[in-house]
């Protein structure tokens, strides 16, 4: 399944060449609709997101599917949430894992933001990992390209982001110290902290064709306790 593989980390902020400044905008339920850069919204639609051991499918926070707390603190916005496994998502005796997550974002000024991810598992999770994600608007990327910064030894440096046949695509998936999407007068760049497991893709079989674009903050499993934290430089 496509989803196994740890795939791991985009974060994205969109950019616009000559801008001066920039603001982050953020969901009280911890995801991150875009930048907003001399009015203009550049979409993101980020969220924190936990995959199956199968793959066979992904939870994304969005309104009232999880508890979560927000507080501002002049720049720094910062959401608190507790996920836990949907029904579908739940073994046959109804349990499922319980992760609580945190994001922290912090507005760097022009055109740009720094956004710490943290997720913690109280008990053991069985998953598949616990990622970044964001969704990028097909009408704006899809037909673009995307760039890996310091790729992995053996990774294509370079992939187009023209629209695949099947119903599922993968575009990337790769370890690299950033990534930089390029589409028209649009640019994206997301640096990591670290060496990032990357995964870009669409999944039609809802009838989106945007393009998903997954950061790993854990791969596989979480210990009981267990507390894993990746941060995000985004212009």
């Amino acid at each position: 399944s496509d989803l196994m593989f740890a795939a791991t980390c985009v974060g994205l902020f969109a950019g616009w060449a000559g801008t001066a400044y920039g603001q982050p905008e953020v969901m009280a339920w911890g995801n991150l609709t875009g930048i907003r850069v001399e009015g203009h919204l550049f979409e993101l639609n980020s969220s924190m997101c936990i995959a199956q051991p199968d793959g066979s499918g992904v939870f994304n926070t969005g309104r009232e599917k999880q508890t979560n707390n927000y507080s501002r603190d002049g720049k720094i916005e910062t959401v608190t949430v507790r996920m836990n496994a949907p029904r579908e998502f739940r073994d046959a005796d109804g349990t499922g894992w319980s992760i609580n997550g945190k994001e922290t974002v912090e507005d760097t000024g022009t055109g740009a933001a720094k956004v710490d991810i943290e997720f913690t598992s109280p008990q053991e999770s069985n998953i598949g990992g616990a990622y970044w994600c964001l969704q990028l608007p097909a009408a704006l990327y899809s037909g673009g390209t995307v760039e890996l910064i310091e790729p992995a030894k053996g990774a294509a440096p370079r992939a187009s982001l023209a629209p695949g046949l099947k119903e599922q695509n993968e575009y990337v998936k790769a370890s690299a110290k950033g990534i930089r999407f390029t589409s028209g007068r649009r640019q994206i760049e997301v640096m990591f902290n670290e060496p990032t497991q990357i995964l870009v893709r669409d999944d039609r079989r809802k009838s989106s064709y945007d393009i998903q674009v997954m950061m790993a903050v854990a791969t596989g499993k979480m210990a009981a306790g267990q507390t894993t934290q990746k941060t995000f430089a985004v212009k």
